[in-house]
């Protein structure tokens, strides 16, 4: 009887495309957090790209970089352009 509602609970979930799992770790989240924060560039910050959208802030140390690449967004490659 357990199996039977544990499956059906499981496929009412999927049908939903909610899939559960264990919760993440307090101190792991903590720590992603910390880790997606900005640092700062010693050398400075150069805005590339387009005057208005388009345009990155990438460190004021592009020596020796033949090429950037973004995906971006639709047909906009003024970043690329500036590279």
């Amino acid at each position: 009887m357990r199996h039977f509602i544990r499956r059906l609970i499981a496929e009412s979930l999927e049908r939903e495309q909610v899939f559960p799992t264990r919760l993440t770790d307090t101190q792991k989240v903590t720590d992603l957090i910390q880790a997606l924060r900005p640092l700062k560039v010693p050398a400075g910050l150069v805005r590339l790209g387009p005057p208005r959208d388009g345009g990155y802030l990438v460190p004021d140390d592009l020596t020796g970089i033949a090429a950037c690449f973004s995906p971006g967004v639709e047909q906009q490659s003024g970043f690329e352009f500036d590279c």
